[in-house]
């Protein structure tokens, strides 16, 4: 049985099978490591292509930061979130902008390997 949503998830080319990833569990470490290359080379282009819905966004916010409104970047976890925040403008930055991160601010500054 299915449902809409997961009709609808595999629609979503992020979420298709892709036959060159079939094999990751059996592949050497100098296949993985072009599998990532490649794949790290397809996103500058597909941001480009994402200039226009990108670009309207980055205005928006940054317009409404400077009268007053407020950013939160929310993450699943990790100090990603953490690191983009410090990205922002520091006349942008503080108060308005504010990091929430999975498993809370301490785990988030300090390393884990």
């Amino acid at each position: 049985m299915t449902d809409g949503m997961t009709e609808s998830l595999g629609l979503l080319l992020t979420e298709q099978i892709d036959e060159r990833y079939a094999q990751l569990d059996t592949a050497s470490v100098e296949q993985l490591a072009m599998l990532m290359n490649e794949a790290d080379a397809t996103v500058p282009a597909a941001v480009r292509a994402a200039f226009p819905q990108i670009l309207p966004a980055i205005a928006a916010v940054s317009d409404r930061i400077r009268k007053g409104g407020r950013l939160f970047y929310v993450g699943a976890g990790g100090r990603a979130v953490c690191v983009l925040t410090r990205r922002v403008p520091r006349p942008l930055r503080r108060p308005n902008c504010t990091a929430t991160c999975g498993g809370g601010a301490a785990r988030n500054m300090r390393a884990r390997n």
